[in-house]
């Protein structure tokens, strides 16, 4: 494909924001330097994401291009569904947000517009959120993942809220 256009040192879209509610991710931070954002609020996940691909493609892979391939094997969408984040993507000035499992509409197929582009990922700081994260794969690490689940809750008074199952490998979409 013609042009391939290089943004990984733009520094807009390596941001990363902690607030008390939210982290804001630009689209090209790296899994390297999203993993120990992510464990300070959601420690169950360092194992996962340890898994994932190798330390020289930690270090260049990026959390937008996980979600942007759409990939239904992909490593990272199980995980940004089940804690409910949103993306933010842009066409010029212009942003919209999109829940992250509505950004997947079937295989190959995402929502995003003509000249959209994936800007930043955010992800709700949730302490009552528990998670529970599963990864199969031919090789215990440095493999993509030929099934993902990655299941979330809230308890309040004994009832569970807010449950989501989320399967990645076993449809067109996750």
């Amino acid at each position: 494909p013609t042009p391939i256009i290089f943004i990984f040192h733009l520094e807009e879209l390596k941001l990363v924001l902690e607030t008390r509610e939210t982290i804001e991710l630009g689209a090209c931070v790296t899994y390297s330097e999203f993993e120990p954002v992510i464990v300070k609020y959601y420690p169950v996940l360092e194992t996962y994401l340890s898994r994932i691909a190798g330390e020289q493609i930690r270090n260049i892979g990026t959390i937008g291009g996980n979600i942007a391939n759409a990939s239904p094997i992909g490593d990272l969408p199980p995980i940004f569904i089940a804690i409910g984040s949103t993306l933010v993507l842009r066409k010029g000035k212009k942003r919209r947000k999109v829940k992250t499992e509505n950004f997947f509409i079937d295989y190959g197929l995402q929502d995003i517009k003509e000249m959209e582009f994936l800007e930043k990922i955010i992800i709700p700081i949730n302490p009552k959120l528990h998670i529970f994260p599963f990864k199969i794969s031919k090789r215990r690490d440095e493999d993509i993942s030929t099934l993902s689940a990655v299941f979330s809750f809230e308890i309040d008074n004994n009832s569970l809220r807010n449950v989501r199952l989320v399967f990645g490998g076993m449809a067109g979409i996750t």
